[in-house]
Parts: C-alpha cells; sequence; structure tokens
C-alpha cells in the first residue's frame, strides 16, 4: 500500500506540474497541490482523473469536483487548508456529515452537496457569508438551521427531495435570493419568502402545503417560474397575481383551490406555461386567450 501511494504521489505531482507550467507562482500551487494529494490519500482515492480541478491564475486551486466516481462519506478535512478554495462539489456520494470546521472555508462562493446522504447541517454554515450557491438536495434532511439567514448574498438555494417539515423564518433575511426549490418535502406550510423581491423562480411542489396562497407572492414581481402543484392548498387565487407580469410558467394543478379566477391574469402576456387542472376553479374565457399562452391544462 505505501508503495502505491508513494507511485500515486509521485504520478499525481508530476501530473500537476505538466498540467500547470504557464502558472509562474509556484509557492501557490505547490503548497496546493500538496495539500490535493493528502486528500487523495486520506480519502484512499488511487485514480488522480477522479478529481477535477481549477486554478487561478495565481496558482491556487479554487474549484474541487469530486462527483460520480469516488465515494467519500466524510467531508475531506484537508479542504480546510485550501484558503483560496471558491467551489467545492461533492455530489453522488455517500457524504453523511458536514464537519463544523467548514466555518474556515469562508472564500466560498458555490457548495454543491447534493444526492449525498446528509441528515443534518452544522449551525455554522452561517460563517460562510459569501455563499451564493447552496445546493442540498437530493439528502434526507429533516431539518434546516435556523443560521441559514444568515447567508446574506445567497442566490440559489436547493433543497428538494428532502424530508422538511419547515422552512426556517430567517430565510427572509436571504434578500438576493434568485432560485429557491423546495420540492418533494413535507412542508405544511409555506415558507416566510414574500419579501424576497429579487426571486425569480419558486418551486415548492409535492409538498402537504394545506393553507392559502399568501397574497404577498404577488408582490413578487421579478417571478419567471411558479410550481405549488401536488399540494393541499385551498381558498381561492389570489388577485395580486395579476402584478407578475413577467410571469412565464404558472402551475397551481393538483390541489383544492376553488372560485373564479380574476380576468386581470389577462395581464400575463409573458405567460407560456398554465397548468390548473385537477381543481375547482373556474376560468374566464379572456385567460384563454393569453397571447404566449402554448401549454395549458384546465
Amino acid at each position: 500500500m505505501k508503495n502505491t501511494l508513494l507511485e500515486l504521489t509521485e504520478k499525481l505531482q508530476e501530473k500537476l506540474l505538466n498540467d500547470n507550467k504557464l502558472y509562474l507562482n509556484y509557492t501557490n500551487f505547490i503548497k496546493d497541490s500538496n495539500i490535493l494529494i493528502n486528500i487523495f490519500i486520506n480519502n484512499n482515492i488511487i485514480e488522480y482523473d477522479d478529481i477535477k480541478y481549477t486554478l487561478d491564475k495565481k496558482g491556487n486551486i479554487v474549484k474541487l469536483d469530486f462527483s460520480n466516481k469516488i465515494k467519500i462519506e466524510v467531508f475531506p478535512i484537508d479542504i480546510e487548508n485550501l484558503s483560496m478554495i471558491k467551489s467545492i462539489t461533492i455530489m453522488f456520494n455517500h457524504l453523511h456529515t458536514i464537519p463544523c470546521n467548514i466555518t474556515k472555508l469562508n472564500m466560498l462562493y458555490e457548495l454543491y452537496l447534493s444526492n449525498n446522504i446528509l441528515v443534518a447541517i452544522p449551525s455554522e454554515i452561517k460563517y460562510l457569508t459569501l455563499l451564493t450557491i447552496l445546493d442540498l438536495s437530493n439528502n434526507r434532511l429533516e431539518i434546516i438551521p435556523t443560521e441559514i439567514g444568515n447567508l446574506i448574498s445567497l442566490k440559489r438555494l436547493y433543497l428538494s427531495n428532502n424530508n422538511l417539515l419547515n422552512i426556517p423564518y430567517e430565510i427572509e433575511n436571504l434578500q438576493f435570493l434568485e432560485i429557491l426549490d423546495i420540492c418533494d418535502n413535507k412542508l405544511t406550510k409555506f415558507p416566510n419568502i414574500t419579501r424576497l423581491f429579487n426571486l425569480t423562480t419558486i418551486e415548492l411542489s409535492y409538498n402537504n402545503i394545506n393553507e392559502q396562497i399568501p397574497p404577498g407572492i404577488g408582490d413578487l414581481i421579478n417571478l419567471i417560474y411558479l410550481e405549488i402543484s401536488h399540494n393541499q392548498l385551498v381558498g381561492t387565487v389570489p388577485n395580486s397575481f395579476c402584478k407578475l407580469y413577467k410571469l412565464c410558467w404558472l402551475d397551481l394543478s393538483y390541489n383544492k383551490l376553488y372560485g373564479l379566477l380574476s380576468s386581470e391574469l389577462k395581464n400575463l402576456k409573458m405567460l407560456r406555461t398554465l397548468y390548473l387542472q385537477n381543481n375547482r376553479l373556474q376560468i374566464p374565457i379572456i385567460i384563454y386567450n393569453l397571447p404566449n399562452l402554448n401549454y395549458s391544462k384546465f
């Protein structure tokens, strides 16, 4: 085994140097490449093509991708020594925990951890304040810590296909959030999102939301995609929806909505897809004549 690791180290060092001859700052590069080698050794990775990485112009490793080929169970502790790392991808692995010392990754912009077996997120994630993308979809999460509200730079949050019962109220602090995907969970109430005015995409389908649609959703005037199908929504569709002028996709199908839709929804001239089936809604004729409507079911 020692010979194998020695051989791997030598081959990896040679490959890293050959791949990066253009980098003049060898101090940074040698430091980070040695860390990368430790990651290989400590995680029993024997194929150096199993990790994809990206360097910046100063020779720092800024991006790591451990997806698919290898099966990591523990977050590689050596990553914390990559001081300039900005993007980490560990998807389609067996990762079950995120260490508390993730706080040291204070330059991190992107964290992709989907398709693992995570059951919890440490509260220390609150220190990753530069994070813009967080993907925790397809795991086994039941709780999102309230500290999620500290990630004030977040633009995309993916939480689909977990076991979440609720979303912390503090999500309202994510004022730059553009994409929110929480489909395929066990939510019974709407998350507190009616003041997140930069949202363009909301995906809440396949939950157990059993309340009325908050009228404040109609104030999210940058919405392009709104998907709330396959829930237990009750009541009427808020008249405030007529203000969603940028909306291209609206799916409210398979709920318990009723009543007459407002004819003012004729203002949604950008709407291309409208699914309202399996409710008890009355549809004004003028809705059928929306100019860009290509796909619809009533």
